[in-house]
């Protein structure tokens, strides 16, 4: 099989994975099926789709992981502890027509912080009654680049800031996963309503290279 086969192969796998119905059929990663499943998070305050496997990160490695003390309160993980899913529920009101500029205000803050941190593709959506802002970026951990998506919306009224993290080396394989999946979110324990998914229309325009 030549390089042209193969980069046909992946484009087909990668466009048929866009078209699978995540709740149904799952997704394939990095040449596994993950299963997904509604997960209910802050006392069934929300609940957002989240691989089967993905299990609550031990606070050992979360205290390692996210030095501060202002780490997420929830973080998922998988086995290894290098792709995670981690979400704050603060006890701040906004506003739908807030969410783009609380974004804004959260890139120039991570920015500042780190001058090297390189932003991707960005945007805000409808999400039932309120919006979904979110945009992504390539960071540095302590011995590895770190791709993330931030997303951020309203659950009650109240600001709920959501984080997926994988390594740079995984992106492509978790990216079309991420969007899919983690920004699913849904007010309560129990969806009513389809997802918010986002890789099936920005999926051509997002950057492919790092």
């Amino acid at each position: 099989m030549d390089f042209l086969d193969e980069k046909i192969i992946e484009a087909r796998r990668k466009e048929a994975q866009r078209e699978l119905d995540i709740r149904e059929d799952g997704l394939i990663v990095k040449g596994e099926k993950i299963e997904f499943q509604d997960t209910p998070l802050f006392q069934e305050k929300m609940s957002i789709l989240l691989p089967v496997s993905f299990v609550d990160m031990p606070q050992k490695i979360a205290r390692l992981k996210y030095p501060s003390e202002q780490r997420p309160q929830i973080i998922k993980t998988d086995l290894l502890g290098s792709t995670n899913f981690a979400f704050n529920l603060f006890d701040k009101a906004i506003k739908p027509v807030q969410m783009q500029s609380a974004a804004d205000g959260m890139k120039s803050i991570l920015k500042k912080v780190n001058p090297a941190n390189i932003f991707y593709e960005s945007g805000t959506e409808p999400l039932g009654e309120t919006m979904l802002s979110w945009f992504e970026f390539k960071g540095h951990g302590i011995d590895t680049q770190i791709y993330y998506i931030v997303f951020l919306t309203s659950i009650g009224g109240k600001l709920m800031h959501g984080i997926f993290n994988c390594a740079v080396a995984d992106m492509e394989a978790w990216k079309e996963a991420a969007f899919q999946a983690g920004i699913c979110v849904e007010a309560g324990p129990i969806p009513d309503a389809g997802c918010l998914v986002l890789p099936c229309q920005k999926a051509a325009q997002r950057p492919r290279s790092v």
